[in-house]
């Protein structure tokens, strides 16, 4: 599957905007649960993109709990590659 183009309405293109936002991953989410996290907090526009994202990069096996600081209406392979290269700060 390719991944979405600017025209896709099911995600964001891009890196987002300069808004951060802080998003919980707690130990045995899955792609879909951090997805949902990620809507909620307005970083993808669906969970299922992210998931999407998730289920092709290999990567996303080695996400680890924490808190992860992401920008607002990012694509869902930028928000997942912001999280695999980020060392997360404990959750509060």
């Amino acid at each position: 599957m390719a991944p979405p183009s600017a025209s896709d309405p099911s995600d964001y293109f891009g890196n987002g905007t300069a808004q951060t936002v802080t998003v919980i991953v707690t130990p045995g989410m899955t792609g879909y649960d951090i997805g949902r996290a990620l809507q909620s907090a307005s970083v993808v526009k669906s969970a299922k993109a992210y998931d999407d994202a998730a289920n092709r990069d290999q990567r996303s096996a080695d996400i680890r709990a924490g808190s992860y600081i992401l920008h607002a209406h990012m694509s869902a392979a930028a928000a997942l590659n912001a999280i695999v290269t980020q060392t997360p700060a404990p959750a509060p």
